[in-house]
């Protein structure tokens, strides 16, 4: 799962734990499949308020969230990379950790 929390709203905790909320009684093992947490729009944001958003959800989330901006594209190439690990992680593919996605220009861009 990758679970964007904006940026620019005031509860960025509360915002998190809502949807993790609403992932544990929709039951199905949502709530327990791989999360990638990104704080998103921090284009928005000054350097202070992107500093203590991310702490503060990475307090609450116990893992630090990635920092992406769709519209500056800052950080988005890792958030895909981050998630197709997961993928092939999900799928049992050994070579994962030998093969680290990104080296090399493979031609490919988000």
């Amino acid at each position: 799962l990758i679970h964007l929390v904006d940026a620019t709203q005031e509860g960025v905790v509360a915002a998190y734990r809502t949807i993790r909320e609403e992932l544990a009684a929709y039951g199905a093992g949502l709530a327990d499949k791989a999360e990638i947490l990104a704080l998103n729009k921090v284009d928005a944001l000054t350097d202070e308020d992107r500093a203590l958003k991310a702490e503060a959800l990475a307090e609450a989330a116990g893992h630090a969230p990635m920092l992406v901006s769709g519209v500056s594209g800052e950080g988005v190439r890792d958030l895909l990379r981050a998630a197709w690990r997961e993928v092939r992680i999900s799928r049992g593919d050994r070579a994962v950790d030998d093969d680290p996605i990104g080296e090399g220009d493979t031609g490919w861009t988000p």
